[in-house]
């Protein structure tokens, strides 16, 4: 059996593909069974030749096409200490390949990106709801976790 040096300089000179740390009686294997395929006139399929390889950027590029599309949607807020004084919210998403966010206002239909739907509808704020214990109040508050915002889809295609 060959060097372990000469098996990967072959492999690669054959254009196979292995991970570094593939054992040398694995490399000779799959050495000798290009060449064994080889012998036998063995030619990949035409869809083995037509595959297309997705690339990272590719797929990044997917994510954001998705996250930057709109709809109308109506955001109300949740929040009763403040809702009857708010009218606008602030809403933003920043990452490696996008950043988008803007003041938007509440309760009138808006076109917005999904990435910022998405952050208004996972927004969580912590509320102070009256205890009931046994169908009466106690006097107490319990904090209870609940969405920031509503958010309501509006029946008009955007394009």
């Amino acid at each position: 059996m060959k060097e372990r040096k000469e098996l990967i300089e072959e492999a690669n000179q054959l254009g196979l593909e292995f991970k570094g740390n593939i054992s040398t009686q694995k490399l000779h294997e799959m050495v000798e069974a290009h060449y064994d395929n080889e012998a036998a006139g063995d030619k990949p399929t035409e869809k083995e030749e037509t595959v297309e390889t997705t690339t990272r950027n590719d797929i990044f590029a997917e994510v954001k096409k998705k996250a930057l599309a709109t709809k109308v949607v109506t955001i109300t807020s949740n929040d009763t200490r403040t809702n009857s004084d708010e009218t606008m919210v602030y809403l933003a998403v920043e990452n490696m390949h996008f950043a988008v966010g803007g003041w938007y206002p509440l309760n009138e239909p808006i076109e917005i990106q999904n990435c910022l739907i998405d952050i208004a509808k996972n927004t969580k704020i912590t509320l102070h709801k009256d205890e009931v214990i046994d169908g009466r109040r106690t006097g107490n508050k319990v904090p209870v976790r609940t969405n920031a915002y509503n958010v309501n889809f509006e029946d008009v295609e955007v394009k």
